[in-house]
């Protein structure tokens, strides 16, 4: 079964005593999103070294020098276990420097954009679930500009799980974007 195959599907079933058709079934897939990448990972899906620049998120936002530069953070203090969520092979954390957890860096309000591609798929069926942290806690979530409503995450010792659909938001035909504010 492929993307192609969804849809609206019946079943007709018929005997020596006369047919029956089935109510209408939706037929739906669920398939990763190419372009969409989590944080600190590379174009094959491996980890990034602590202090690459992450070729597919920038900053919209930074009050720290105003570069759109992502960096991946640094393996060890403060990204160890039990004090933050650790790096992973899936996911690691990133900043406006590569040292993560930094007291000179400024505070202020970030925000990190990544860019998708969703051409050849029906966007009225696109969900994307999730979760994330933050090293203060996040301030908002926008798909293509536009605030969506999905829990913000609380901080950087545990996950906050969201999904993002159309019911929340409306996805384009092409190219989208998706900025988490912190």
């Amino acid at each position: 079964v492929t993307l192609a195959d969804e849809g609206d599907y019946t079943v007709v079933v018929t005997n020596n005593f006369g047919s029956v058709t089935s109510i209408v079934a939706r037929l739906s897939l669920l398939e990763a999103i190419p372009s969409l990448r989590n944080t600190g990972i590379d174009a094959a899906g491996a980890p990034l070294a602590g202090g690459a620049i992450d070729p597919f998120w920038t900053l919209q936002v930074n009050p720290d020098g105003g570069s759109s530069d992502v960096f991946v953070g640094n393996d060890g203090w403060p990204i160890q276990q039990g004090t933050w969520l650790v790096n992973s092979a899936t996911s690691k954390w990133v900043g406006s420097r590569a040292t993560v957890g930094d007291a000179t860096i400024p505070a202020g309000n970030y925000l990190y954009r990544t860019t998708f591609d969703l051409t050849g798929r029906d966007t009225n069926t696109v969900t994307i679930t999730g979760r994330w942290a933050t090293d203060d806690g996040g301030t908002a979530v926008f798909v293509n500009g536009n605030t969506v409503s999905v829990p913000l995450a609380g901080g950087f010792g545990s996950w906050t799980t969201f999904t993002i659909d159309t019911n929340s938001t409306t996805f384009l035909p092409g190219t989208n974007t998706i900025d988490f504010g912190v």
